[in-house]
C-alpha cells in the first residue's frame, strides 16, 4: 500500500525520510513515470509542495540560492535571476508548456538527472552547487558535475533530500542559452547550449564558460577550451577552431551513434553562431 505524507515544514519532512522514499514537488516527471507503469505501492511518497521554506530565491552579494521547490515560472519572473543569470531565465522559459513551467521545479530538474534538462546547462554555467540536507538536519554541498553521476542517477543518499541550488552571479557577463528540440513547442531538448563571456577593455577574453547538454549522458562544461580562450580575441579562425574542437570532443566521448550524423554538425554550427554573437 502506498504511504503518502504531506509535511508543512522541512523539519517535519525529515522525520518521514526513509530508504524507499520518493519525493514529489511539481510531479511533472513522476506522474509520467506512473503513467508508464512505475509502481509506487511499496514506496513512501513525500509531497514537498506545502513547505514554504522550500520555495523562493535568495541573493547575498554575488551568490544566489534557489530553493528546491521554486518553479521554473518563478525563476523566469525573479528580478535577481533576470539581472544576474539571464541564461537561466531563458532556459527555464524554454521548459515545456506554461502548465509545466508553473508546476515543475528546479530541484526536480536537478534531482531527476535528465541529460535533456533545460536548466542544467545554465546552472552549470554559474558554477551550480547542490545543497543537501539529511535526516539529522545536517547539510552538505556538492558541485553539479559531481552530483550527477549518469542519466537518472545522482549521489543523493537515502537519508537526504535536495534543499536548494546555489549559483554565482554572472551579472557582468554576456550570456546566451540555445535549445534545439524536435518541434518548436513542448519539446524535450535534443541539444541545449549555454555560454557566458566577460571581456577586458581591449576585447580580449577575461573569462568564458561553455556548457552543452543533451549531447552526452551528462551535461558537460568545456573547461579545457575555456582555459585556452582566456586572453585571446574571438577571431573568425579561433571561433572555427573552437567549434570544431568541441564537436570532436563530443563525438570522442559519446562515440559514433545513429544521431551523430545529425548532432555533431549541429553542435559545431550552433557553437560557431553563439561565439559570433559573443564577439559583438
Amino acid at each position: 500500500m502506498l504511504n503518502y505524507f504531506r509535511p508543512k515544514t522541512i523539519n517535519e519532512c525529515l522525520d518521514y525520510i526513509c530508504d524507499d522514499r520518493v519525493y514529489i514537488a511539481g510531479g511533472t516527471d513522476l506522474l509520467v513515470e506512473m503513467k508508464n507503469g512505475h509502481d509506487l505501492s511499496k514506496n513512501t511518497v513525500i509531497d514537498l509542495t506545502h513547505i514554504p521554506e522550500l520555495s523562493g530565491v535568495k541573493r547575498e552579494n554575488d551568490e544566489i540560492e534557489i530553493m528546491a521547490c521554486t518553479t521554473h515560472d518563478n525563476v523566469v519572473l525573479n528580478k535577481d535571476i533576470n539581472q544576474c543569470l539571464r541564461a537561466l531565465s531563458s532556459a527555464c522559459r524554454s521548459v515545456g508548456s506554461p502548465q509545466i513551467r508553473n508546476m515543475g521545479t528546479i530541484g526536480g530538474s536537478v534531482g531527476t538527472a535528465s541529460p535533456a534538462s533545460d536548466p542544467m546547462p545554465a546552472l552549470m554555467l554559474a558554477d551550480g552547487r547542490v545543497v543537501l540536507i539529511n535526516k539529522k538536519g545536517e547539510t552538505r554541498e556538492e558541485g553539479l558535475e559531481d552530483f550527477i553521476v549518469k542519466p537518472g542517477v545522482t549521489t543523493l543518499k537515502n537519508d537526504e533530500m535536495i534543499l536548494s541550488i546555489k549559483v554565482k552571479s554572472l551579472k557582468e557577463y554576456k550570456q546566451s542559452f540555445f535549445k534545439i528540440g524536435r518541434r518548436k513547442a513542448l519539446a524535450i531538448a535534443r541539444l541545449n547550449f549555454a555560454m557566458a563571456i566577460l571581456k577586458n577593455d581591449d576585447e580580449t577574453i577575461k573569462d568564458i564558460k561553455i556548457v552543452i547538454g543533451a549531447a552526452l549522458p551528462v551535461t558537460k562544461r568545456f573547461y579545457d577550451i575555456e582555459k585556452m580562450l582566456v586572453g585571446k580575441k574571438l577571431t573568425e579562425d579561433l571561433i572555427e577552431q573552437v567549434s570544431k574542437e568541441i564537436s570532436e570532443q563530443v563525438l570522442a566521448i559519446a562515440g559514433p551513434r545513429k544521431s551523430s550524423e545529425y548532432k555533431i554538425p549541429v553542435i559545431k554550427n550552433v557553437v560557431n553562431s553563439m561565439l559570433k554573437e559573443m564577439e559583438v
